[in-house]
């Protein structure tokens, strides 16, 4: 009756470990580790000297990030692609005329957008 009783423990072990789901337990190992990564928020400044306008970007993670400058009424004058992750783009704004400017960072994810000042 012990060899039955052990014999019928042992046999509902392996049945647990035989439908035992390992791939809920690399999906939970998943989740953790995406939890504790970092994302780090792009950085999107602008800075206007001498009719320079100096654009920096890091944190960028999208391929297909662009910067423009547009007028008032929606027109893009200028425009350069953001190909590195960090990067600094210079605008020269010698020949425009007074007036605001709007400076557009554009990923696949959102647009940011700061105004310039050309006196």
């Amino acid at each position: 009756m012990k060899k039955l009783s052990l014999s019928l423990a042992l046999l509902a072990a392996s049945g647990h470990l035989l439908f035992a789901n390992p791939v809920n337990d690399n999906n939970e190992d998943k989740k953790k580790k995406d939890s504790l990564e970092v994302v780090r928020e792009p950085v999107f400044r602008t800075n206007l000297s001498d009719k320079l306008l100096l654009v920096e970007i890091s944190g960028n993670v999208d391929s297909l990030a662009s910067v423009s400058i547009t007028n008032q009424r929606g027109s893009s004058i200028l425009f350069s692609v953001v190909e590195l992750a960090e990067q600094e783009i210079v605008f020269d704004l010698s020949q425009f005329e007074k007036g605001i400017y709007n400076v557009m960072y554009i990923t696949n994810q959102e647009i940011r957008i700061k105004k310039v000042v050309v006196n």
